[in-house]
C-alpha cells in the first residue's frame, strides 16, 4: 500500500524479524559470481538523495546481492555538515560512489551500471519510474 498508492499503514507483524536478518550478514565475492545470471533494480534520484542500483543472484542455493550506490560531489560533504551521515567515510571505504557537480550524472550512472554488469548474464533491470526518463 505505502509504495503503490502512498498509503502507509501500520503492521503489527514484522515482515523479517532482526535474528533472522543477521544471520544473513556475510560478504560475496563478485569475482564469484562472474558469469551467472542475475537481475537488476535501479532507483534514480536527482539533487541530494542516493542512486541506487542492486544486481540479484540466486546462487549455490542462496541469494545474493551485490549493491552499488552514487551521490552528486557536491552534496556528500553538505550532507555529512547538515544531516550528519557518513557519506564521506562510505565514500572513502567504496560504498558510495559520488559523480562530478551538484547533481546526479546520469551518464556517469549509466557507465558504472555497463562497467559492473559486463562480466555478469544481465536478464533483466526494474526500475521506479520516477525521474527515469
Amino acid at each position: 500500500m505505502t509504495k503503490n498508492v502512498n498509503l502507509w499503514v501500520d503492521a503489527e507483524l514484522t515482515w523479517i524479524f532482526d535474528d533472522a536478518w543477521m544471520r544473513c550478514v556475510g560478504q560475496t565475492d563478485p569475482v564469484s559470481l562472474r558469469g551467472c545470471d542475475c537481475w537488476g533494480g535501479l532507483d534514480l534520484s536527482n539533487v541530494g538523495d542516493v542512486t541506487a542500483f542492486v544486481l540479484l543472484f540466486h546462487e549455490n542455493d542462496r541469494f545474493q546481492l551485490l549493491p552499488f550506490f552514487w551521490i552528486p560531489e557536491d552534496k556528500t560533504l553538505e550532507k555529512v555538515k547538515k544531516e550528519n551521515i557518513n557519506y564521506d567515510k562510505w565514500v572513502a571505504e567504496g560504498y558510495v560512489t559520488v559523480t562530478p557537480g551538484n547533481v546526479v550524472d546520469y551518464d556517469f550512472v549509466k557507465a558504472d551500471i555497463l562497467r559492473v554488469t559486463a562480466g555478469y548474464n544481465l536478464k533483466s533491470i526494474s526500475y521506479d519510474r520516477w525521474n527515469a526518463s
